[in-house]
């Protein structure tokens, strides 16, 4: 739509994140439940994308928490370690993913400064890990 094209202009930034979300999660190991999503929250806070997100992290987090209490103790470790994992590596959002599809998601990590992931990094199994995935998304035995 026309909106969509002025937003995309005038936060393309914004646009890309809203693409590739789904990526980070696979590239840091997080699931998609909420504890996994405050993974993701904290890499991207780690990744500096904006500075609102240093103040509005922990108001997300503390409500993220009143929502899920017995998740709480996971959203607060996924946040610390998105945020580690998001400092150390090299800029996600402009990586072009578009151009390396056929790569092994290894050498994707690496390139990044991620760290392989072998288990997902929330309090429970909402996804297989990558570990257990076939190529076309069955759970290997």
């Amino acid at each position: 739509s026309d909106d969509l094209l002025e937003e995309a202009k005038q936060q393309p930034f914004a646009l890309r994140y809203i693409l590739i979300h789904d990526l980070f999660h696979t590239l840091l190991g997080f699931d998609t439940s909420y504890a996994g999503e405050l993974g993701v929250q904290g890499f991207i806070t780690g990744q500096n994308y904006s500075r609102a997100l240093h103040l509005t992290g922990p108001l997300v987090q503390l409500i993220t928490m009143l929502i899920r209490p017995l998740q709480a103790r996971a959203i607060s470790r996924n946040f610390r370690q998105g945020k580690a994992l998001g400092q150390q590596a090299h800029c996600v959002l402009t990586f072009p993913f578009e151009q390396n599809w056929a790569r092994p998601i290894q050498a994707i990590r690496k390139e990044l400064n991620l760290p392989q992931v072998s288990h997902s990094l929330s309090s429970q199994p909402a996804v297989p890990s990558l570990k257990t995935v076939g190529w076309k998304g069955e759970a290997s035995a």
